[in-house]
């Protein structure tokens, strides 16, 4: 199932780039079809493929009997498919995952290339450009940058990091994630308490085990896991799924957010990461400017429930938790999906921009206007 990544390494190709979305893609061709892949390395799997692409490309799914597997979310496998990116061909098969509907009309990707395809080569993420590059061994300028060691194994990258006493704590990379740093609770709740004054806002996100989940995102000026330091970073409370996914000694998960604050190169043949950090100015980060984050109750429900942060815009203009949306600027809110295409384009709108959000709570239906706000900036 490696072979893929055998042809991509000699004619030292890179993953494409889609406009619409900041992760790092391969643009493929799956039976003689396009096929859009992410490459992923908080992913266990080599190769995923989510199942109304299967149905779309006509690929046909067996599906799994395992709990241990169906609990990892996977429910079913494809017989060995045609795999070709830019005119080299190789075969595999894939695991099959289930996006809720909603999702699957609001997320481009047909599936995922994952971190134990890679394990074996030097490769370099450049999260800035949305790019993989693939070497044949690590290159001379990196002999001053900081070595951590892969944790050997690991179903998904994980960096080593040593602590000085003597203990060792674990960083996952996952460059499937858009977030910045997703801390372990009690990180989050001790930096929360000594940043008493750094505003947060509200950060909603999907994920196969823990579902739609909704919790604050700050940013911070440094941060620092033993020797590497980060700077002017948004940091927010990891999930449960970014724990079990840690293992033992888990302390946080960098998503692309934070490998933009990184240069990374892997070197898998040795088990070694070279990483260096970034001290330049960072560029405005798209976040929930109203500090309000509107979500079903369920994938089945079509209300857009709001969650509010006390203190935030929205709470400011009257918004609060159990409102119902109904519309924003006078454009009726149909289902969950216009509401996230709405809160796309308010993370585009320049702080200041007033909007006008029809509410419904209990039975009263009212207006309110919300000036967006540049919340989190270093």
């Amino acid at each position: 199932m490696r072979a893929i990544f055998v042809t991509i390494l000699c004619r030292l190709l890179a993953a494409f780039v889609r406009a619409e979305d900041e992760r790092i893609w391969f643009d493929a061709t799956l039976n003689s079809h396009p096929a859009h892949l992410i490459f992923d390395t908080g992913a266990p799997a080599c190769y995923t493929l989510f199942r109304n692409a299967a149905d779309r490309l006509g690929i046909e799914v067996t599906n799994l009997n395992d709990p241990e597997d169906t609990n990892k979310g996977y429910t079913g496998y494809t017989p060995e498919c045609s795999l070709e990116i830019n005119g080299e061909t190789t075969k595999v098969w894939f695991w099959v995952l289930d996006l809720p509907s909603p999702l699957t009309n609001n997320f481009s990707a047909d599936g995922l290339i994952g971190w134990p395809s890679v394990t074996n080569y030097v490769i370099k993420i450049d999260a800035k450009a949305r790019m993989m590059l693939p070497f044949w061994h690590v290159p001379h300028d990196t002999s001053g940058w900081l070595k951590l060691p892969l944790q050997t194994g690991a179903p998904n990258f994980r960096l080593v990091i040593p602590k000085s006493n003597g203990r060792e704590s674990v960083l996952v990379i996952d460059t499937g994630a858009s977030e910045g740093i997703a801390l372990r609770p009690d990180l989050w709740h001790e930096w929360k308490s000594s940043h008493t004054n750094q505003p947060t806002t509200l950060r909603a996100d999907y994920m196969f085990g823990s579902g739609l989940t909704v919790h604050e995102e700050g940013w911070a000026k440094e941060i620092a896991f033993g020797s590497l330091t980060l700077t002017n970073i948004p940091i927010t409370e990891a999930t449960s799924d970014d724990i079990a996914a840690g293992g033992e000694g888990y302390e946080a998960t960098l998503g692309l957010t934070a490998l933009k604050r990184l240069d990374l190169m892997v070197d898998g043949r040795h088990g070694m990461a070279y990483v260096r950090p970034k001290n330049e100015k960072p560029a405005p980060y798209k976040h929930n400017r109203l500090a309000v984050s509107f979500l079903p109750p369920d994938f089945k429900s079509i209300k857009c429930i709001a969650h509010v942060l006390q203190n935030g815009p929205g709470y400011a203009a009257g918004i609060r938790d159990g409102d119902i949306l109904i519309k924003v600027d006078g454009r009726e809110i149909a289902d969950w999906g216009d509401a996230t295409s709405i809160s796309e384009k308010m993370e585009a709108m320049r702080s200041g921009t007033k909007v006008t959000l029809t509410l419904k709570r209990g039975t009263e239906v009212f207006e309110t206007t919300v000036v967006l706000n540049d919340i989190l900036k270093p």
